[in-house]
């Protein structure tokens, strides 16, 4: 018999809601997950998971789930000359989002939390006599400008909502929103807003030319961003420190 009083409750057992259930679980807080679907459900999406969002899987992935194994990119530019570009490296896989969003709520309730589908939240009341936290978690707040990823994203960002709950749950006085907020502005803002100006410099087709230079340097870029968290961070400032220090020498008469 499941208890019916938790420390946490997340609505939501998207990539999001499960890694956050997961996490809070995993630091010893009783958890509760609810979805409104009956599960394993269907989920319209490419089902892309880039390398670094495998490295969030704190159990790894099951082979059963793998639809295809990626080890290249091929970009094609305005007169659709494609190039391609290949590595040893695992860049990232395929999915069903079906088996996926039930293999990460099976993962969640191996850690203890309670799953409950086919639930809907039809009330929500403030229990001023507990000291227990209501977590909400929605997939797709976070999407990548450039590449479109938001699974990533998703994972990420309910991670960070577990670990600040838990933190919440010590210190009453604990600024849970505005922390949860600081931290998702930390890990994210700054790179979307990289991400958002190289889609600006090189979101036209036209603008892409396959087998040159600049095409190549582009292939290596969208190789570092399925690889790296912060990937534009590198691919974005050389350029601008590089502008920066320019702009200093030429003030100073160098």
């Amino acid at each position: 018999m499941h208890s019916s009083t938790y420390d946490v409750v997340v609505v939501g057992a998207g990539p999001a809601g499960s890694t956050a259930a997961r996490v809070a679980a995993e630091k010893g807080l009783k958890v509760l997950l609810v979805d409104k679907s009956k599960f394993p459900r269907e989920k319209v999406c490419g089902g892309y998971l880039s390398y670094k969002t495998l490295a969030l899987l704190s159990h790894g992935l099951s082979e059963s789930v793998i639809e295809q194994k990626i080890y290249g990119v091929k970009l094609y530019d305005g007169q659709y000359i494609g190039s391609k570009k290949m590595i040893s490296q695992l860049l990232g896989i395929t999915v069903q989002r079906s088996s996926f969003d039930t293999f990460l709520v099976q993962n969640a309730i191996q850690s203890g939390v309670h799953f409950i589908d086919s639930c809907r939240i039809l009330q929500v009341e403030n229990m001023k006599d507990t000291a227990g936290v209501k977590v909400y978690s929605e997939n797709g707040i976070f999407i990548d400008p450039f590449s479109g990823e938001g699974i990533y994203y998703a994972m990420k960002s309910g991670e960070i909502a577990a670990e600040e709950v838990a933190e919440s749950l010590k210190n009453k006085e604990y600024p849970l929103h505005m922390v949860y907020a600081q931290r998702c502005k930390r890990e994210f803002y700054v790179d979307f807003y990289y991400s958002l100006i190289y889609s600006l410099m090189n979101g036209r087709k036209l603008s892409v030319h396959a087998g040159t230079s600049k095409g190549q340097k582009m292939l290596d870029n969208i190789v570092s961003v399925m690889q790296h968290p912060h990937a534009y961070r590198g691919i974005i400032l050389p350029r601008r420190i590089h502008k920066d220090s320019g702009k200093r020498k030429a003030e100073s008469g160098e």
